[in-house]
């Protein structure tokens, strides 16, 4: 098989298949609130990413716990009052055939 056509072929990591072996690594978006939040920004740049035909994308990074935010901008995933916005995200994503993994921290504080 040529590398060309691997890389357009379907992936597999465990119970989760792929698309293609594309993959968006993680970066720092800038994209969430002061407070952490995700945003509806957040919905259409990953959405984005995923219509563009990605295979996985996975997530800036995304405190765990309080004293792991190392930044005002940096991700709340211990907050469950965000779990709405963090579906929204997977659901645009998901609506583009791509999947998403979430990248999770602790800023060592």
């Amino acid at each position: 098989m040529a590398a060309s056509t691997l890389l357009w072929s379907p992936f597999r990591i465990r119970e989760v298949e792929l698309r293609n072996r594309f993959v968006m690594l993680a970066h720092f978006t800038s994209l969430e609130t002061w407070g952490g939040e995700p945003t509806e920004d957040h919905v259409a740049y990953y959405g984005a990413r995923a219509r563009g035909g990605v295979g996985l994308i996975v997530t800036g990074s995304q405190a765990v716990h309080p004293t792991g935010q190392m930044t005002p901008r940096y991700g709340r995933a211990w907050d469950p009052a965000l779990i709405p916005a963090f579906g929204r995200i997977a659901d645009e994503v998901h609506r583009h055939g791509a999947k998403i993994f979430g990248q999770l921290s602790h800023g060592g504080h």
